[in-house]
């Protein structure tokens, strides 16, 4: 008994070893899984998708925070997912055409991506509540007479759309267009199930500004998590200064596809595949 006691005990502990190993390192597991055997996985090439990602992110929330995450979405996401990892991304504000209609321009392009990133502040979807609880304060405020009724109607006619959704002439558009993003991305995850989010946590969010997020965004967070950007922030501040030189002239490590926040960032987006062996020819025929 003692000789097989032995055998089934070290398999026990080989086993859970084997579990404990994995779930510690099973982001780097599964990239090298990628990279090592791209055949597993099926192409992504003929699946009608335009982008690999859709980029939608707070804008004119505030100051601090929205410059920083401008300057994320639009130097640090492309120069790490698209140059160096080679995805496709679509950014509203790089890449949507001059004069195209918020609604129209976010169904169009979600539905030619694979992934939606969401970006998020501690502070994105309270200001958006409070803007627009505000706007109806206002609209409910405003004296009803002849004179400032024709005026209320004009001023509808340019802040909203034939189909009654706000357009770019408002100076509110950039809000109303984030919470448009967030509503259709919520719709096609959990209705239609057509989506997968990738939640991007810009900065620390406490429980009471976690209390005003929609609960679909509550709902998501807690069933898949959400990719820290300030975790990163916070880890490379904590370096000694000699270390935090040295990856300034290299490029940082924020900037750099094998940190942990950008494997992660890889590990959610879509697998490309083992691609055609003749891709001209399949073109060719699907004419």
């Amino acid at each position: 008994m003692l000789p097989i006691g032995l055998v089934f005990g070290g398999v026990a502990v080989l086993f859970t070893i084997s579990v404990v190993f994995y779930y510690l390192f099973k982001i780097d597991i599964v990239l090298w899984f990628r990279r090592a055997f791209p055949v597993f996985y099926t192409n992504t090439d003929s699946d009608g998708k335009l982008y690999d990602a859709y980029v939608a992110y707070p804008r004119q929330f505030g100051a601090g925070s929205s410059g920083e995450t401008e300057t994320f979405v639009l130097h640090m996401l492309p120069q790490v997912l698209e140059k160096s990892c080679g995805y496709k991304l679509f950014i509203a504000d790089r890449d949507c055409l001059p004069g195209q209609a918020i609604v129209d321009s976010v169904e169009e392009n979600m539905q030619a991506s694979r992934r939606l990133l969401l970006l998020y502040t501690a502070s994105t979807f309270s200001n958006t509540r409070h803007n627009s609880s505000s706007s109806n304060n206002n609209n409910n405020n405003i004296p009803k007479s002849s004179g400032d009724s024709s005026n209320t109607s004009s001023n509808n006619s340019k802040s909203h759309g034939s189909d009654g959704s706000s357009e770019s002439l408002d100076p509110d558009a950039p809000e109303a267009g984030q919470q448009f993003e967030c509503e259709i991305a919520m719709y096609r995850v959990l209705l239609e199930g057509s989506l997968k989010v990738v939640l991007v946590e810009m900065e620390p969010v406490s429980p009471a500004q976690l209390a005003l997020f929609p609960e679909s965004v509550r709902h998501l967070r807690k069933k898949q998590g959400a990719v820290c950007w300030w975790k990163s922030q916070s880890s490379r501040r904590r370096r000694c200064c000699t270390r935090r030189s040295k990856d300034e002239k290299t490029g940082g490590p924020s900037l750099s596809s094998s940190s942990r926040f950008w494997k992660e960032m890889r590990y959610y987006m879509p697998v490309r595949g083992k691609r055609a062996a003749y891709p001209e020819r399949t073109a060719l025929l699907n004419l």
